[in-house]
């Protein structure tokens, strides 16, 4: 278990016992160095908004590069202040909170499922067949679509030139052990969520502009 506290928000990471293998993880480290791990994040919203936020989290044990948001759910946790302005019941209230852990009992139960979490793996696995021509081009591909500092661009630069970088698999490994360094938690699961989405968008993220 991780956990991560700053003025501003809590985020704790839980991870499954079982490991699974990622067979692109074991082409590039070795027979029995491809496990990665399931689990979860939760996190608080701003200090005095009272939000929670339950997501999907994957970490390879390797190099305990992480992704999380695949699967999310965010509750803000108004229902006592609306009851004080006058129009929410206790009932209401009540009701509202049920309903929020019923379905936060849901996400986890999928979470740590063996098949889901296969599933996950697989569609990162699977960004492994698709080829990355041009890494400075595709890295600024990134940097636009999710909006990366300079610094962040640079530090994935180098992590891309420092091995044989040729899949989208390894852009998005070079962004996730970008989001590692980072001191600062709210960055850090940022670009962990930006991880997650590259895997959707991995074609679109390398492609070579004419």
């Amino acid at each position: 278990m991780q956990v991560d506290l700053d003025e501003r928000r809590f985020f704790m990471r839980a991870l499954h016992p079982d490991v699974l293998t990622s067979t692109a993880l074991e082409k590039r480290h070795g027979e029995g160095n491809g496990g990665a791990r399931t689990g979860m994040c939760i996190s608080t919203s701003d200090v005095g908004q009272g939000g929670l936020n339950i997501e999907h989290y994957m970490e390879v044990l390797i190099c305990t590069n992480g992704m999380m948001g695949e699967r999310t759910m965010r509750q803000i946790h108004s229902g006592k202040k609306q009851e004080e302005l006058g129009w929410m019941s206790g009932e209401a209230r009540d009701a509202d909170d049920r309903a929020f852990w019923l379905k936060a009992r849901d996400l986890i139960r999928s979470t740590f499922s063996k098949d889901m979490f296969q599933s996950a793996l697989d569609a990162f696995d699977g960004t492994d067949a698709v080829p990355m021509e041009r890494p400075i081009e595709a890295v600024d591909n990134v940097v636009e679509a999710f909006d990366l500092t300079d610094e962040d661009k640079q530090a994935v630069i180098d992590k891309l030139m420092t091995g044989s970088s040729t899949t989208a698999f390894d852009l998005i490994q070079a962004v996730t052990a970008r989001a590692g360094e980072i001191e600062d938690p709210n960055e850090t699961a940022r670009l962990q969520r930006v991880g997650t989405e590259m895997v959707d968008r991995a074609t679109e993220l390398v492609k070579v502009r004419s």
